[in-house]
C-alpha cells in the first residue's frame, strides 16, 4: 500500500473504533442508575469496559499508525487527548460515587438524594468528556490522506 492508501485506511479504522465507543457510551448513560449509589458504582464497571475495548482497538492500529502520517495526531488527539480524558473521568466518577456511598447515600430512604448528588455531582464531569467523542470523529474526518 502506499502512504495514502494507509492514510485512507488508518482513518476508516480510527473511526470504525471512535463511532462504535461513542455509541456504546450513549446507551451506557441512558441506562445509568441515578437513584442507587451501589449500582451506579458497579455500573461504572461497563464504563471501564468500553474504554479499555476502545483503547486496545485502537492500540491495534499501532502498525497502520506508524505507517501512516497520523503519529502526531494520534499521540496528542487521541492516547494523550481522548483516551486519557475518558480514563479519567471515569476514575472521578468512581470515586465521587464511593464518597457518596461512604457518606450514607446507598442508605434506604436516601434514593432521592442520592439522584440529585449524582445528576448535579457526578454526571455532569462524565457527561462534559463524553460529548467530546463526536469532536474527537470530526477531527478525525478532518484528516488529509495524502
Amino acid at each position: 500500500m502506499n502512504k495514502q492508501e494507509v492514510n485512507q485506511e488508518t482513518k476508516s479504522l480510527m473511526l470504525s473504533w471512535l463511532k462504535a465507543a461513542n455509541t456504546e457510551f450513549d446507551k451506557l448513560m441512558g441506562t445509568f442508575y441515578l437513584d442507587d449509589v451501589s449500582l451506579a458504582l458497579s455500573h461504572m464497571d461497563k464504563f471501564e469496559s468500553a474504554h479499555d475495548r476502545l483503547f486496545a482497538g485502537l492500540h491495534d492500529l499501532g502498525v497502520y499508525i506508524d505507517a501512516s502520517s497520523y503519529q502526531e495526531f494520534f499521540s496528542d488527539e487521541i492516547e494523550d487527548g481522548i483516551l486519557y480524558r475518558i480514563e479519567t473521568a471515569i476514575n472521578e466518577a468512581k470515586e465521587q460515587l464511593e464518597q457518596l456511598i461512604d457518606n450514607g447515600f446507598a442508605n434506604d430512604g436516601m434514593e432521592e438524594e442520592a439522584q440529585n448528588e449524582i445528576e448535579n455531582e457526578v454526571l455532569p464531569g462524565l457527561t462534559y468528556v463524553l460529548d467530546e467523542i463526536p469532536f474527537t470523529i470530526e477531527n478525525v474526518k478532518e484528516l488529509s490522506t495524502k
